[in-house]
């Protein structure tokens, strides 16, 4: 029996003879390996979050200013959301605001540079009662112009001054109007306010008195 030559276009199947066109059995073993198909994705590049830069100034720390630091103890953190924009450019995280604002010590460009005329146009844009408050907590008169601020904040001093303290009202207390001490300590309790209507008088009505000729028994 003779085997016709195996083309060469022949489909090879695993695990199976052939035969090459010199008539020479090959044995095929194993399954063809197929490659993965490799696919590639453009993923946009992720944004560096760019950090704030403390300590480039040539003032005072605003944390070793010590009506600064008496406003803090005593002030919301959402009260600095201002402030914090106009030396950082951005509100922050309200459990950090606090604390980057106690580590300005002034901004790091020049008069005559273009940031200064920028900073000082935000200084012009923001709320009258956000500049005024941003002034209070940095221990400024809030009277005070846009350039006093703007001087300030290029270069932080500490000028001795002090938050002022709450003033206790004089007027006195339910307790003290209810009761009035004297001077051996023994409280009385306080007269009470007669009220607006006076009720009317009365008079007492005269009893009759008998007379003579009531008196008289009369006769049988």
């Amino acid at each position: 029996m003779m085997i016709s030559p195996v083309p060469m276009n022949a489909v090879y199947f695993s695990n199976c003879i052939v035969l090459t066109p010199d008539h020479k059995p090959v044995i095929v073993e194993g399954k063809r390996q197929r490659t993965a198909v490799q696919t590639f994705t453009s993923a946009a590049p992720a944004k560096e979050k760019k950090g704030l830069d403390f300590e480039v100034g040539r003032g005072t720390l605003l944390g070793e200013i010590e009506i600064v630091t008496e406003y803090m103890s005593k002030t919301h953190s959402d009260s600095y959301i201002s402030m914090h924009r106009l030396m950082y450019n951005s509100q922050g995280v309200s459990l950090q605001r606090k604390g980057n604002v106690r580590r300005f010590n002034g901004f790091s460009f020049d008069e005559d540079s273009k940031l200064y005329s920028s900073k000082l146009t935000s200084i012009k844009k923001m709320k009258s009662v956000d500049r005024k408050l941003s002034m209070k907590l940095l221990g400024l008169n809030q009277n005070s112009t846009m350039q006093e601020l703007m001087d300030f904040l290029m270069l932080p001093e500490d000028k001795g001054r002090h938050a002022p303290n709450k003033k206790k009202s004089k007027t006195p207390s339910k307790r003290q109007r209810s009761s009035t001490k004297d001077n051996e300590g023994k409280t009385t309790p306080a007269k009470k306010k007669s009220s607006a209507k006076s009720k009317p008088k009365t008079t007492p009505k005269k009893k009759k008195v008998p007379t003579a000729d009531s008196a008289l028994i009369p006769l049988l």
